[in-house]
């Protein structure tokens, strides 16, 4: 008798289990899912990439003093122009000489922070506007610390400003080191939190749509005559847990290929975690779009937790 429970059981999970894969709601979630992060992941790099585009900048220096703030780099030109800024209000003359903005520098930034702007026709990527900040920032620092006249000064600020992380190590049950990340734990942890959620929510829903609907065809008092209530509800559950580990295995083989061919697009091809934890910092940088050198060591050293 309990043989032949079970083989009801079975047959009603298995019923359960192809039910739904076959609907098209299953089909489309599915492959409609993976698209969709597909299509996040590349606007991501996109925007990240675009911050690094090839631009042209017109410098009008009036007061003389910042020519050699701004250096050329693979990503940005920096064009000295004597021109009036008037001059380049005419969109044709930008596109003209290959310009994508033009600096304007009035006043010494020392006396006035605000004499200076920069000007152009369309939205400028982050990259190069961060980049110019940076740059003068680094000379009015210099200006302000000269100011002083203390001989040695820089080098006493430039040691003071020293920044240090120290590194986590969390131990087994066997009392072995293994390198870890508050950081990434927590993201992780909220991911997981919203994907539970997402599951918990879909899933139990599924179970309480598939109830309503044998009720409504009437299938249900067939099924009750032949099995108990419990096996029904057990196998409705197991039924729909089969169905979202299939779920979840196709978006884990599509999130593979997105990452190995996200990859080879955004960082030429440099899909291992180790390889990317080992780049230098200014490198990483550059890849993930002018990101400050903080983030860049908070970012390696999780690379270095989940390959570990």
């Amino acid at each position: 008798m309990k043989k032949k429970s079970s083989s009801k059981l079975s047959i009603l999970i298995e019923r359960e289990y192809m039910v739904r894969v076959k609907k098209k709601s299953f089909i489309v979630t599915t492959l409609l899912v993976p698209i969709l992060i597909a299509a996040i992941f590349f606007i991501v790099i996109y925007v990240s990439m675009s911050s690094l585009s090839d631009e042209r900048v017109a410098v009008i220096d009036e007061t003389g003093l910042y020519s050699d703030v701004l250096a050329d780099n693979e990503y940005y030109t920096f064009v000295p122009s004597s021109e009036p800024l008037e001059a380049y209000t005419n969109r044709a003359k930008l596109e003209e000489e290959g310009l994508s903005a033009v600096l304007y520098i009035k006043d010494t930034l020392m006396n006035n922070p605000n004499g200076w702007s920069l000007y152009s026709y369309k939205k400028l990527p982050d990259g190069i506007v961060r980049y110019i900040n940076d740059a003068f920032t680094e000379r009015l620092k210099e200006q302000r610390i000269a100011q002083y006249d203390i001989e040695g000064l820089p080098e006493i600020i430039d040691d003071v400003e020293t920044t240090i992380s120290v590194p986590t190590y969390q131990w087994d049950a066997k009392g072995e080191e293994a390198k870890s990340s508050g950081t990434l734990a927590g993201v992780i942890g909220m991911i997981l939190s919203g994907i539970i959620l997402a599951f918990m929510s879909n899933y139990s829903g599924q179970v309480m749509s598939g109830v309503l609907e044998e009720k409504k065809n009437r299938i249900m008092e067939v099924i009750v005559s032949t099995v108990r209530p419990i096996e029904m509800m057990i196998a409705k559950m197991v039924g729909v847990f089969l169905v979202g580990l299939t779920q979840v295995a196709i978006w884990l083989i599509f999130a593979g290929i997105i990452f190995v061919v996200g990859s080879l697009v955004a960082v030429g091809g440099v899909y291992d975690l180790s390889a990317l934890s080992q780049l230098d910092p200014a490198q990483m940088g550059g890849l993930a779009g002018g990101m400050s050198m903080d983030s860049v060591t908070e970012m390696q050293s999780s690379l270095e937790v989940l390959q570990s």
